[in-house]
């Protein structure tokens, strides 16, 4: 099929816009394309295994991408830093001191034997309980007496002093 240009005139094949390039189909992509579009597109960067910084200042200024953490190592005090982001990027940092360890840790099975546990008896749970009833009923009682107090009137009666006249 022959195609025309602005003038008329005729040429060999379809005419297009200049720097137009026609959408290739799928089906005529070379097999090459295919396979390179079929790899999987590596974008991890590697980043140094230790991070070194000066300052908290900088910590705080380090930048990182969300849902990652980072430790970053401080060149002038015995601390190291944890940054981490959430999901929406938000930083938090956390600070830790290094302190050399003296001593060995004690293992978790001595450190229980060490500790004496201390069981109640039945006997004992019972005078518990027998001093409870015991107070509540005290603060019934104690209920029933202001709520009867305040039920009542108050009558003053006024007796003379011995230095008064009563008078008739």
């Amino acid at each position: 099929m022959a195609a025309y240009n602005y003038f008329g005139q005729s040429y060999g094949g379809p005419y297009y816009p200049v720097g137009y390039q026609p959408m290739v189909q799928p089906q005529m992509q070379s097999a090459q394309q295919i396979q390179q579009a079929a790899q999987p597109m590596q974008t991890a960067q590697s980043q140094p295994s230790i991070i070194w910084i000066s300052s908290e200042y900088e910590a705080e200024r380090y930048p990182v991408a969300p849902n990652t953490a980072i430790t970053l190592w401080s060149t002038s005090e015995p601390v190291v830093y944890l940054k981490q982001a959430d999901p929406t990027g938000k930083p938090t940092l956390k600070t830790y001191d290094l302190v050399e360890r003296t001593q060995s840790v004690p293992v978790a099975s001595q450190a229980q034997g060490d500790k004496k546990v201390i069981y109640a008896t039945k006997d004992d749970l019972e005078v518990v309980v027998g001093a409870i009833k015991g107070i509540s009923g005290d603060i019934e009682q104690m209920k029933g007496d202001l709520y009867g107090m305040a039920g009542r009137k108050k009558t003053v009666s006024r007796k003379p002093k011995d230095d008064e006249e009563v008078e008739e």
